[in-house]
């Protein structure tokens, strides 16, 4: 469970009340409907949300999830082996910004990465050239082994309980060895 910050619940509470928020920037990010409202309720809770030069959406600082997962990772310990699953990949993007300004190796893998890249990432973690594998749930929850990890944390769940399941048995092969639950 991760507790918004401040500035993070009041944007929520905006988009969750009003179907619309108005962002650090003073641009307006809308919902059209009840479906996308969803959609944003569920980004502005893992981060603030800025609208791009594109007019897309998109997460930014802060984010009280990844202050949680980076305090997480300090008890995991730099030496262990650990899939980070995270369902999108404006998080996944962010979460990799911050492992590199704070010095740490990882692969990142998410949705428009070509095969070649995605399979030299798998082996450079299978190897043990790093030590960290951040993925999107739906890019990495297929056709990837990583058996080298004991430790899954998960920044975001999927709903669907298919493709959660699919991330959990990429660790969870013949060839693991024992897991932290």
């Amino acid at each position: 469970y991760c507790e918004l910050s401040p500035k993070e619940r009041r944007a929520y509470n905006q988009m969750a009340k009003q179907l619309m928020l108005l962002t650090e920037d003073d641009n307006v990010i809308e919902a059209e409907n009840h479906m996308v409202k969803q959609g944003r309720l569920i980004q502005a809770a893992n981060s603030l949300l800025e609208v791009g030069s594109d007019d897309k959406v998109y997460p930014c600082e802060p984010s009280s999830k990844l202050d949680l997962f980076m305090d997480a990772l300090q008890s995991v310990g730099d030496d262990e082996p650990s899939i980070v699953w995270i369902k999108h990949t404006g998080l996944l993007r962010m979460a990799s910004e911050r492992l590199k300004a704070a010095n740490g190796p990882h692969e990142a893998v998410y949705g428009n990465l070509d095969a070649k890249k995605v399979d030299d990432a798998v082996q450079r973690f299978q190897s043990g050239e790093s030590n960290m594998f951040l993925s999107t749930i739906k890019k990495g929850g297929t056709g990837i082994t990583l058996t080298r990890s004991r430790v899954a944390i998960y920044v975001q769940v999927e709903e669907s309980l298919i493709e959660h399941d699919q991330s959990v048995f990429r660790n969870r092969r013949i060839g693991s060895e024992n897991h932290i639950d």
